[in-house]
């Protein structure tokens, strides 16, 4: 009788732990009867609540929602959903495509290039189109074109006017709709993303470069590095003859970086969850490493690390942290930094995939055995040892996330995810691209790739869902039926 009510205690407080757990996730509705959640290629939400999936069947593809279907098709459409146009997605008939916006059917075009582009309010798009030899771009008012070679650097601003760069020979031509506003040798980058258009200019074989703000001209400088936009360009240049580089929030300083690019290579990740974008954005040579985060239009933390009588020491906040054999990857936050180092290890084995789960979502392939040196990998957060684990000497690091709980995920070799300890091996099927853990919790948001689908995950579980992200929610399918986890 005891063991009886025992096991009934023990099954209680899981219930209660599991119901803890999700108490946030709201169901807000019902799979069809006719789905479950491995046949959802993609999926999109309107603006009152409804969802649009795409599902394969019999070799075709369909869009369902509540009510009706829509198909079939030869490929898979990509779905949108705006509120000005309705459902939109690209469709293929007879070899010719086609893009459904609302209830118009626009096309045939031979090919569409990329996805459609949005401005920032969503009242705008373009997307770019070719017929026989010639490029196209279509936006919701007007066409431009026919160019010989594809634009480049193509954004749409909020009032609806493009920007583009067409290149003819050794040039490009910087066009403001249909009037040409500034040609050069090469231009790097090119953005619309504020009420400003803005683009950073490369003139490599004149050395110099500069900057397009706002309608003016800003430079020249000897180098320019864009990082990302949020209401303002964040972007980074440095000045000929100096040692530091200046970082910029449209045209406002907004920080100084102790180095000159051109003796660093860099790194840029941005990760968005909610509202908010975080870059990170890491320089380094063979003596020094600096990670920087910009975040809301700031520099808000730094770290770097430094060689010192063959080993290597990490600062952060005017603390040391030191002395180890080797330095490989680290990450930020506003107020901690996490690191990987290693060191050899006693054990030289074969090294196969571990912790695989068949449970998890899409179903895993197994990788071939690695051999070769191995190495201990010891990961640390604010100087405290969090996990050691035993690899080649060859690995390769994609990506590390922490939260203040003490929670982390590292990706390795591109398919494989550490949760807390625990190894989820995914083959070759699977890519992650982490942006963040969901209102500090241990889940977590990453951009996936599997099979045939493309687009955010939620890892929650020990598994990972098929997510719809939101300026304030996050959506995901949770076997038959869809969960809500409002954002913080």
């Amino acid at each position: 009788m005891k063991k009886v009510l025992m096991t009934a205690f023990i099954l209680l407080i899981s219930i209660f732990a599991y119901a803890e757990k999700n108490q946030q996730d709201e169901i807000i509705s019902v799979l069809p009867s006719t789905l479950n959640e491995k046949d959802i290629r993609n999926w999109t939400i309107d603006n009152d609540g409804n969802f649009y999936y795409v599902v394969k069947r019999d070799g075709k593809y369909f869009i369902l929602d509540q009510e009706k279907e829509v198909g079939p098709f030869d490929s898979s459409p990509y779905l949108n959903y705006v509120s000005k146009y309705g459902l939109i997605y690209e469709i293929v008939e007879d070899e010719k495509c086609f893009y459904s916006i609302g209830n118009k059917k626009l096309g045939p075009y031979d090919s569409i290039d990329g996805f459609i582009c949005f401005s920032e309010n969503n009242e705008h798009y373009f997307f770019l189109s070719k017929t026989g030899d010639v490029y196209f771009i279509i936006t919701d008012s007007q066409t431009f074109g026919p160019f010989k070679r594809e634009p480049s650097f193509t954004e749409i601003n909020n009032d609806g006017s493009i920007c583009y760069g067409v290149s003819n020979d050794f040039k490009t031509e910087i066009f403001i709709d249909s009037n040409k506003i500034d040609e050069t040798v090469y231009t790097s980058f090119s953005y619309g993303r504020t009420d400003s258009f803005y683009y950073a200019k490369n003139e490599a074989c004149r050395g110099t470069y500069s900057f397009y703000y706002d309608g003016e001209i800003l430079g020249p400088y000897e180098n320019i590095i864009l990082l990302y936009s949020e209401d303002k360009p964040i972007w980074l240049y440095q000045e000929k003859g100096s040692k530091k580089t200046i970082a910029m929030c449209g045209d406002k300083k907004c920080g100084e970086l102790p180095f000159d690019l051109f003796n660093y290579g860099y790194n840029i990740k941005t990760k968005k969850i909610g509202k908010d974008t975080d870059c990170i954005f890491t320089s380094s040579n063979d003596e020094n490493k600096y990670i920087y985060l910009f975040h809301k239009g700031r520099l808000i933390s730094y770290s770097y690390s430094y060689k010192k009588d063959g080993k290597e020491f990490i600062s952060f906040n005017e603390k040391e942290y030191g002395p180890y054999d080797d330095f490989i990857f680290s990450c930020l936050t506003e107020d901690s930094v996490s690191w990987i180092s290693n060191k050899p290890s006693a054990e030289i084995i074969p090294e196969g995939p571990a912790g695989i789960d068949e449970n998890a979502l899409p179903p895993f392939s197994i990788s071939p055995p690695n051999y070769g040196e191995q190495q201990d990998f010891i990961v640390y957060k604010d100087g405290k040892e969090i996990y050691k684990f035993n690899n080649r000497n060859d690995i390769y690091f994609d990506d590390l996330i922490t939260n203040k709980n003490g929670d982390y995920v590292l990706v390795y070799d591109f398919h494989n995810l550490c949760v807390n300890g625990k190894v989820h091996n995914f083959g070759h099927d699977g890519f992650f691209f982490l942006q963040g853990f969901v209102n500090e919790t241990s889940d977590f948001i990453a951009m996936t790739t599997f099979d045939q689908y493309l687009g955010y995950s939620l890892w929650k579980n020990d598994r990972f869902h098929k997510t719809i992200l939101t300026d304030d929610s996050v959506y995901y399918i949770d076997e038959t039926v869809i969960r809500k986890i409002k954002l913080k």
